[in-house]
């Protein structure tokens, strides 16, 4: 188990909790994503419902009661004309009524002075004017009954609203009515129209209407949602600073909460303990990982956790088998040391008697010598003892000293004393050899102060120092000198003119030069960018034509899976939003993934010219599926471009045209 893998999940407790551990934060962690993604989902539904709400800010100009006539604006529309033309069609029957009750009075007041005046008459006269009078009796009561049934039909026409009370309707009351449904109907046109204007038709601004109020409802319903999600799971607010948290979710300092629609606020807000947990765990596997927001947690969990779960919990097994073979070996170690003290302890008792032994026959002839006196005897056995330690001591000295000189025994150290002392004999006759041959030299005696020796010793050798430095440099010196002097006796006289031309011609050189080298510079960076862009105008297209062909090859289409290159030319392999690297893929698909890169770079670097391209023993790793793609794709290739396949297997006979080498 790595190093690095110990000391990961040796932070969550004893051996068997790791994986157990993994397990349990795995699920609280996929728990976590689906409310965090659905949270994302109602934002964004709640983004694209105030989207629409702002489409139809029209209707949030309306008062309540003006927003009651849009519910159904068509049968609003109806109710209205149809009151107004009621009201009209009363004021009609009022205007008739009223003309009828006028004409009736005028004419009873004609009838009855015929009546008075023929009763008048009848007293006088005779029987003629009798029975003209009674003609004219019977035409004055058809003419009754003509106008009665003329007024129940006013009545009738008049209808209930006019006649429930008996009475006649009043033309004024009915015609201020009119003027009432009149202002109804222009009041709602007037509402309407610019909703007419913009939706089209009353049904438009009907179904707007509902639109406005079915996405007011949808608006509160996901805000509800967030703050619930907020409120009741998360328990903080998303863009909270997790800070430094704890296995027990200590408070974030310095954290600012930006709940739904309020502003951030800054203060120090608690992270629960559920959440402390994930973010714990995140921090301990994934120390490089920066985990500042919930976010930042969310977009860990997406990229870099559902890609390491299996090689963690992998990681987990392998430390838990590990800590358990830590554990066997523990406890036969500790079985090993129990037996260790068992066998020591049973060599100090076995010592013990030895010893106990060795001093009872030791102290038999101590006894005898003493007369059988302990108090003597243990004087003698104690002078004894010490003796036997200064012997010991004595001893240990010698050896080292033996070991300092390099000799096994003190025969041998003798003869290297008396070596010694031959060399310090001729050493001191040396000496005073050179003392009478410099008398500046020091007396013997003065070897008795040795401190006085060395650092006279150390004058002279700084004054030596000295004269052998002064002595270099007037050397060099005398070299340069010559040198000059050579140079100057071999030198022709030159021409002051010549030389000052020289010297212009020269600068001139100079600043041509100079100039190139800022030109050459300048093309040099020019350049350097003109490759980098050229590099990646070029992979681009290289990732380009390697994904189609990797399509054709693969079977699988580009927008599922595509091939991208980085700076330094790496291959990936990028499905459903996630890079992998081309040792993550099977054998036959790296096989198919190689030719696809291969057919790329052949087709851009051709520049048109149609190269041969050939495989030598290829698709070891393929299986019938893939051979077939494989195929399929080369032959639509084989019309632009020269294939040629080396092969020993029967199954590419049916490949393309065969050609048999022979030998000679």
């Amino acid at each position: 188990v790595p190093a690095f893998a110990l000391a990961r999940w040796g932070a969550f407790g004893s051996a068997g909790a790791a994986n157990a551990v993994v397990r349990s934060i795995r699920r609280a962690f996929a728990e976590f994503l689906k409310r965090w993604e659905e949270d994302e989902q109602s934002q964004r539904a709640l983004a694209d419902c105030q989207t629409r709400l702002a489409e139809l800010s029209v209707f949030d100009s309306f008062a309540p009661s003006e927003l009651e006539l849009l519910g159904s604006p068509k049968e609003r529309a109806s109710q209205l004309q149809s009151e107004l033309g009621h009201q009209e069609m009363l004021l009609a029957a009022a205007k008739h009524a009223r003309a009828s009750a006028i004409g009736n009075t005028i004419i009873f007041s004609i009838l009855t002075a015929i009546v008075v005046g023929a009763a008048a008459y009848l007293l006088s006269a005779p029987l003629v004017a009798v029975t003209v009078l009674a003609a004219a009796g019977a035409a004055a009561s058809w003419l009754i009954q003509s106008l009665i049934r003329s007024r129940r039909r006013a009545k009738s026409a008049a209808g209930a609203a006019g006649a429930t009370s008996g009475k006649m309707l009043e033309p004024g009351k009915v015609e201020e009515a009119v003027k009432q449904a009149q202002h109804e109907v222009e009041r709602f046109t007037a509402s309407v129209q610019p909703l007419i204007k913009r939706f089209g038709d009353l049904d438009g601004v009907n179904n707007a209407y509902l639109d406005w109020q079915t996405a007011r409802s949808h608006e509160q319903n996901l805000k509800n949602d967030l703050t619930r999600f907020e409120t009741e799971y998360l328990q903080m607010g998303r863009a909270d600073l997790l800070g430094d948290i704890g296995t027990s979710g200590a408070p974030a300092a310095g954290a600012a909460s930006a709940s739904f629609g309020a502003p951030a606020t800054h203060g120090a807000t608690p992270c629960p303990d559920h959440i402390g947990e994930l973010v714990d765990f995140a921090r301990k596997v994934d120390p490089t990982a920066h985990i500042d927001r919930l976010a930042d947690l969310a977009f860990w969990v997406r990229t870099v956790a559902a890609r390491k779960w299996e090689v963690w919990l992998a990681e987990t097994i392998a430390y838990e088998q590990h800590c358990l073979r830590k554990s066997e070996t523990i406890i036969r170690l500790d079985a090993h040391h129990r037996e260790l003290l068992k066998i020591r302890q049973d060599l100090d008792q076995l010592k013990q008697q030895r010893n106990a032994a060795a001093t009872t026959q030791i102290m038999v002839p101590v006894m005898a010598a003493a007369a059988d006196d302990p108090v003597l005897a243990r004087k003698r056995w104690q002078s004894r003892t010490l003796l036997r330690e200064e012997l010991a001591n004595e001893r240990s000295a010698l050896n080292g000293i033996l070991a300092v000189q390099g000799v096994s025994d003190v025969t041998s150290l003798k003869e290297k004393q008396y070596q010694a002392f031959d060399a310090v004999s001729d050493a001191f006759s040396r000496w005073k050899g050179l003392i009478e041959a410099m008398p500046g030299l020091p007396a013997t005696e003065a070897a008795d102060d040795p401190a006085a020796i060395e650092m006279k010793l150390e004058q002279l050798r700084a004054k030596e120092h000295n004269l052998r430095r002064q002595v270099e440099t007037l050397t060099d010196l005398l070299t340069q000198n010559a040198d000059k002097l050579r140079g100057i006796q071999g030198q022709n006289p030159l021409n002051i003119a010549e030389a000052e031309q020289r010297l212009a011609d020269l600068q001139r050189e100079k600043a041509e030069l100079t100039e190139l080298v800022e030109a050459l510079t300048l093309a040099h960076h020019t350049l350097r960018e003109s490759i980098v862009q050229y590099q990646a105008a070029y992979r681009d297209r290289l990732a380009a034509a390697t994904t189609a062909f990797f399509a054709q090859l693969s079977g699988v289409p580009e927008e599922e899976r595509h091939v991208e290159l980085d700076e330094g030319f790496h291959l990936s392999v990028v499905s459903q939003g996630r890079a992998s690297a081309p040792v993550q893929l099977s054998r036959g698909a790296q096989d198919q993934l190689y030719i696809a890169l291969r057919l790329a770079i052949a087709e851009l670097l051709s520049g048109g010219v149609d190269l041969p391209f050939i495989f030598d023993d290829p698709f070891l790793n393929c299986d019938s599926e893939r051979l077939e793609l494989i195929r399929d794709c080369l032959v639509n290739r084989a019309d632009e471009q020269q294939l040629l396949l080396l092969t020993h297997r029967e199954d590419f006979d049916s490949w393309g045209r065969k050609v048999a080498l022979t030998e000679g």
